[in-house]
């Protein structure tokens, strides 16, 4: 009839028994994934490679022939004024992009990456169909902004990125994405530049007065849609890597191991009814109650601060065993004489109690606390905007982005414009060619030198590196007009290569240090708050690159005239974009993701 012992176990909660815990959370199942010793997720970064493709061709196919689409529109009063209206059209998908990224980053953190990615390729498939048939300049603006409205993967796709590997593994699935990134600036100049206008080029194809002749834009779109079919169906059937753990669920799971985990057996005098069993579980903190902005939703702070209290006001219980040791502690000793009679407690029995109730104390606190710590976890969680170094990450890809647009917009610009307005009176073949070439260098880069530059110097010095030597190089473009020949054609490749493989450094970098600044559950909020921020300077890149571009070419004066001044005007946004590089606004220990204990801070 003696007591038994209390076998109060904890058990641990590892990444690989999450999946039979929550098994209705996509993210526990793909876990492994993320394993120190997993190998390298071939099969999801070859779809993330092709997601990327998808969303990077629209954007860099229609350079090439902007110019001569804008003047087919005749909505130009002269040629000078083209500059201002290829502006407009370059800047819509970034307003649209800019208007809505950050609801989409908050639709990947609460319905999963996936269903995102999928939505922005269908938009890919609708919209930019739509701008190849148009034929006035709203309707090739009006596609442009509902194209970057409904494409909010690139954000997700640089969150997933991070989320399907591990932590030795990140350089590489970085660099992946800006690989085919620069691969998209590849192939997307030369669709437009070798595809546009194909009555024109390959009148023995596409006669006179066929679909080509009419639709002179509309085979690139074509070609475009014909990758994002594909690449649609294998999205389709990536792992999801969202955590999903509500309230209700972890309610479930503490109920299993309640029934399972840990059990106290019941004392011979004790009735088996009085019988419960107990366990330990930590408080978990869930990302999909998180509103990605900060604290949890209200309603749901709420929700758990009443749950937590009523734990407070339910007896322990340990209170129930002392209060029924105490009665029949005083029964047994009004009793003296029938204390050693079947059924009733010794005084071995009463100590073993003592022991066990301690034991039992301890573990009912455990389990009073666990939705408080997910409450005050929920609290703690701090906003996007108050993370210093998410935001100084962010600085630096919005100005980056804002001078890589309008240089985009004004090289080829400045390239096809006539001699005689300051230009290099350049063909769009020869356009697509220079950057074709210039993307080619930098896909070998990335494949080749970007993942050890960035464990070598870590991604914030590389991107400070390039950013210095950029500035630098964009002193040598305003002296291409006195060269001629084969000489102009040698020198503005140079200058094309190595501007394009010092941007994708900086553009990669950045993506490695918005995703170092916040912990997993706000990745994707954090990416479609950059998405979101920096679509904005991109919008204004191109409208303000164009309007600067055709402003300079009416100026001449003796200070900055004409390209000097365009010029001039992209290395300023350069040099602030090297101050932002500079401790301590943006701080080394980016170099590696911020523990998941933290909120984005260090001391």
């Amino acid at each position: 009839m003696s007591g038994m012992a209390v076998d109060v176990e904890q058990p641990l909660l590892e990444e690989k028994a999450r999946a039979l815990e929550y098994p209705n959370c996509p993210g526990c199942k793909n876990s492994y994934l993320q394993d120190a010793d997993a190998k390298l997720p071939l099969r999801e970064l070859a779809t993330l490679a092709a997601l990327t493709l998808v969303n990077a061709l629209p954007i860099s196919s229609l350079y090439p022939f902007l110019y001569f689409m804008v003047r087919d529109f005749n909505v130009a009063k002269s040629e000078k004024d083209i500059g201002f209206y290829a502006g407009y059209i370059g800047s819509a998908f970034m307003v649209g992009r800019f208007l809505t990224s950050v609801h989409w980053g908050m639709a990947a953190d609460k319905y999963g990456r996936v269903p995102v990615m999928c939505i922005g390729v269908i938009s890919v498939i609708v919209f930019h169909t739509m701008f190849g048939v148009s034929t006035t300049f709203w309707m090739a603006l009006i596609s442009r902004f509902l194209l970057g409205s409904f494409n909010g993967m690139l954000g997700t796709v640089k969150a997933y990125a991070a989320e399907v590997c591990s932590e030795r593994h990140q350089a590489i699935s970085v660099s992946i994405v800006g690989t085919v990134w620069g691969l998209g600036l590849i192939i997307g100049p030369a669709m437009g530049g070798y595809f546009s206008q194909p009555a024109i080029k390959y009148p023995n194809l596409f006669p006179p007065g066929s679909l080509f002749d009419r639709y002179a834009y509309l085979l690139p779109s074509l070609l475009v849609v014909a990758i994002a079919f594909p690449t649609l169906y294998i999205t389709l059937h990536l792992p999801e890597t969202l955590h999903r753990h509500d309230i209700e669920e972890v309610d479930k799971v503490e109920v299993v191991k309640d029934e399972t985990s840990v059990s106290l057996p019941i004392p011979g005098n004790m009735s088996r009814s009085g019988s419960r069993k107990y366990s330990v579980c930590e408080g978990m903190e869930s990302p999909a109650l998180i509103s990605p902005f900060g604290s949890m939703p209200e309603d749901n702070l709420q929700h758990l601060e009443r749950r937590s209290q009523n734990f407070e006001r339910v007896p322990s219980r340990s209170s129930s065993l002392r209060s029924r040791r105490d009665n029949e502690e005083d029964h047994i000793d009004a009793c003296d004489g029938y204390k050693d009679l079947p059924g009733m407690d010794t005084a071995k029995d009463t100590q073993e109690y003592q022991v066990d109730s301690t034991h039992v104390e301890e573990e009912n606190k455990l389990v009073a606390t666990s939705e408080q710590k997910l409450f005050r976890a929920a609290k703690k969680k701090k906003s996007l905007f108050a993370s210093k170094p998410l935001m100084a990450s962010i600085a630096v890809y919005c100005l980056w982005s804002l001078h890589d647009m309008a240089y985009t917009e004004i090289f080829s610009l400045w390239c096809v414009s006539p001699s005689a307005n300051g230009g290099l009176d350049l063909t769009t073949t020869d356009v697509g060619q220079i950057l074709a070439l210039s993307g080619f260098t930098m896909l070998l880069f990335q494949l080749f030198a970007f993942a050890s530059l960035v464990n070598l110097m870590g991604a914030v010095r590389l991107s400070q590196v390039a950013a210095v030597l950029t500035f630098f190089l964009m002193a040598a473009y305003p002296f291409m007009t006195m060269l001629h020949g084969m000489t102009l054609w040698v020198v503005l490749n140079i200058l094309s290569v190595l501007k394009n493989i010092f941007g994708t450094a900086i553009f990669t970098s950045t993506f490695i240090l918005v995703n170092n600044s916040v912990t997993q559950d706000q990745r994707g909020a954090a990416n479609g708050l950059a998405m979101s921020l920096v679509s904005l300077f991109k919008a204004i890149g191109p409208a303000g690159g164009g309007s600067i571009f055709a402003w300079a070419q009416r100026r001449q004066s003796d200070f900055l005239p004409g390209n000097q001044l365009v010029f001039f005007s992209l290395a300023v946004v350069v040099l602030l974009t090297i101050i932002c590089t500079c401790e301590p606004i943006l701080p080394r220990y980016l170099d590696r993701p911020i523990p998941a204990d933290t909120n984005g801070d260090k001391e």
